[in-house]
């Protein structure tokens, strides 16, 4: 009977646990929703939304002069005076309140401003969009 347990014991100090693979990260919002990286901000909300045929695309006319294209996307966005209003960044890490692409993006605030809301002409943000974009600045807006 002494046996059992004691070899119950050995074969579990040679079991090394379950496979391990690469870790997932999933970032949760404080309300426990999935989090966007940038990448996936670019390719589901700005890409679609503000890189249209005439505005945020690879040659952007002079009244859009920010390219949305993923090779300098980032650093279009982040750190980067807004033209329109110098004193504000256009994205200011952990800071969306003071970031002025969340300005633009928010109609109200834009409309507060004197400027017009983004994206030009076509449906603003959803609302799940721009707590996703509000959330990546408040993590510090890294280039994920």
């Amino acid at each position: 009977m002494r046996a059992l347990p004691l070899c119950c014991w050995v074969l579990a100090g040679c079991w090394y646990g379950p496979e391990v693979g690469q870790e997932q990260m999933q970032m949760l919002s404080p309300d426990g929703g999935r989090m966007m990286t940038f990448g996936e901000l670019m390719t589901e909300v700005l890409v679609p939304s503000c890189a249209g045929s005439f505005c945020h695309k690879p040659d952007p006319p002079p009244a859009a002069p920010m390219s949305l294209e993923p090779a300098v996307a980032y650093r279009e966005l982040v750190g980067a005076t807004s033209d329109q209003h110098p004193t504000m960044l256009r994205i200011t890490p952990m800071d969306p309140a003071n970031s002025w692409v969340m300005v633009k993006v928010k109609g109200d605030l834009a409309t507060a401003h004197g400027t017009t809301r983004m994206p030009l002409n076509k449906p603003p943000l959803s609302d799940a969009h721009l707590e996703q974009l509000e959330l990546w600045i408040l993590r510090g807006a890294p280039n994920d």
